[in-house]
């Protein structure tokens, strides 16, 4: 169950990386897109966890905002972020490979 829970944070991440690839967002226009992307509802709270870890190795920059008389945080992805979301592009090839042969048996032997 830990390796699962690992895998998962680290495939979010990514994906995470990858949304803002395409621009600057807040939290929870970040959940949006990932609920868009994945059509599987994740809690507020992991997805600022991963945001907050992410910062941490640098791989996001946030800055605050005010909007509408309140203030968000947005989310940059950096450098150090975009590398390690290139760096796993072999890996996310061969995941796919791998899932897609495995669902095709599961279907044929059901």
């Amino acid at each position: 169950m830990q390796r699962e829970k690992m895998l998962i944070r680290g495939i979010v991440s990514l994906l995470i990386l990858d949304i803002l690839l395409e621009s600057e967002l807040y939290g929870y226009a970040i959940r949006k897109k990932l609920l868009e992307e994945i059509n599987e509802p994740i809690p507020n709270g992991y997805i600022y966890v991963i945001l907050k870890h992410l910062e941490r190795k640098d791989c996001v920059r946030s800055r605050l905002k005010k909007s509408n008389k309140r203030t968000v945080r947005l989310y940059t992805i950096t450098e150090n972020g975009k590398r390690l979301l290139f760096e796993h592009k072999n890996f996310l090839e061969k995941m796919t490979i791998i899932s897609k042969k495995i669902l095709t048996d599961i279907e044929r032997y059901r």
